[in-house]
């Protein structure tokens, strides 16, 4: 209740800063604000974020009806006390007092810009549960500002749920066509789609690993065939019943799979095509990794053990597009994700130096070392980190 009344009191002017100790600590320095994006996109640390919530805070008592202030104060708010910053407290007592104190924005947002655009995007996703009540107000904001592809994320994931396949197209070629999204992750989605079957399903979970491969699919046309699934919306049951009838799988969940491993093996047990996982996504499958193989940047799902190297051979040497990890000539905006996107080649390649070295093929050892080692030097590391990579792919180089 604490946090949701100091939100309040900012918007009748009696408090200039996003919470007390930043302000304190941060008072001298002059603030040059930005438009806030997500930490996925840019990185920066919770003081930053601090700043910035101050700044806007300022913005918003020199004009309450600032939509553009409010949005940026929101987000600012949001991602310093629930991305980065540590807590003395437990995880649980911090997101309680960051929803307490994000719900106070949202209610200063309704007394000074009732049924704005911007409004009704961040009540509906702030309110967790994504409850029907506030699809009206979501639908309106799409229709006020369908070319605001700040919120991108955001309306993929309303137009996903409520299964709005023609305004979704739509939405991904805009985007697409914008150039505003990253092409290291449009690169990675690309290979994770081309290594896969034609007609399997992939299993996503989270923004990036889902929505830039909507983008490859919906805004370039490429791969139409391939299920994307995203595993986070499958606990709400209009997204889940959308998905089952495509592909024909029963609606009927025994009670011990109502949970997020559950649904996937359901999924499993019920599915006529390949399923594979998205590598870089956090998806529930720790009672099935006995029965994942890596292909590459995707994992397969099989009962029964298989040739996966060969696969993992053939992705690499014939369908991945790569050169991207050499040199880019694009400026990456998802600085980010972009940079743990491409580690994870590091990471899924490493078996396959292995197999190189084993069988004779220096020529192959040699080309993909040194892919990897580029990409290790590429990224920014510390130089900790950096020592731990190399040697990573030096015990597999060398045999050691």
């Amino acid at each position: 209740m604490k946090h949701q009344i100091i939100g309040i009191l900012l918007g009748i002017g009696l408090l200039t800063g996003s919470i007390a100790w930043a302000t304190n600590r941060n008072a001298t320095q002059k603030v040059e604000l930005e438009n806030i994006v997500s930490p996925t996109k840019v990185e920066y640390d919770s003081v930053w974020y601090a700043r910035q919530a101050e700044g806007w805070a300022k913005e918003i008592k020199k004009n309450p009806k600032n939509e553009y202030a409010w949005r940026n104060y929101y987000l600012a708010s949001k991602y310093q006390w629930t991305w980065f910053n540590p807590s003395p407290h437990s995880k649980d007592r911090r997101t309680k007092d960051a929803t307490n104190f994000l719900e106070g924005i949202l209610i200063n947002m309704e007394k000074n810009i009732p049924d704005s655009h911007v409004l009704n995007i961040l009540r509906y996703f702030h309110d967790g549960k994504w409850d029907e009540k506030y699809k009206e107000g979501v639908m309106r904001a799409i229709a006020e500002g369908p070319d605001d592809l700040l919120f991108f994320p955001d309306y993929a994931a309303f137009m996903l749920r409520w299964d709005m396949e023609e305004e979704l197209t739509k939405l991904c070629k805009k985007m697409y066509e914008s150039g505003e999204y990253s092409p290291t992750l449009l690169n990675y989605a690309y290979n994770e789609l081309v290594g896969v079957e034609p007609g399997s399903i992939l299993l996503t979970y989270g923004d990036v690993p889902t929505y830039s491969k909507l983008l490859i699919q919906k805004g370039k046309g490429l791969f139409p065939d391939v299920h994307v699934i995203s595993t986070a919306l499958l606990y709400f049951e209009d997204y889940r019943k959308s998905v089952f009838a495509k592909l024909g799988i029963p609606l009927d969940i025994a009670a011990e799979d109502r949970n997020g491993e559950g649904l996937i093996r359901h999924i499993i047990r019920h599915s006529r095509q390949p399923v594979y996982f998205s590598t870089n996504s956090a998806i529930p499958k720790e009672g099935l990794k006995d029965s994942l193989y890596s292909e590459g940047l995707v994992m397969r799902y099989s009962a029964k053990p298989y040739d996966n190297i060969s696969i993992k051979r053939r992705n690499y040497e014939k369908r991945y597009l790569l050169d991207y990890l050499q040199e880019s000539f694009s400026p990456e905006r998802y600085t980010t994700s972009a940079d743990g996107l491409k580690l994870n080649y590091v990471v899924v390649f490493q078996s396959l130096l292995k197999h190189y070295r084993e069988a004779g093929d220096e020529a192959r050892l040699k080309e993909l070392y040194q892919l990897l080692e580029k990409v290790i030097d590429n990224v920014e590391l510390t130089p900790e980190r950096r020592e731990g990579y190399m040697n990573f792919i030096n015990e597999a180089y060398e045999g050691k």
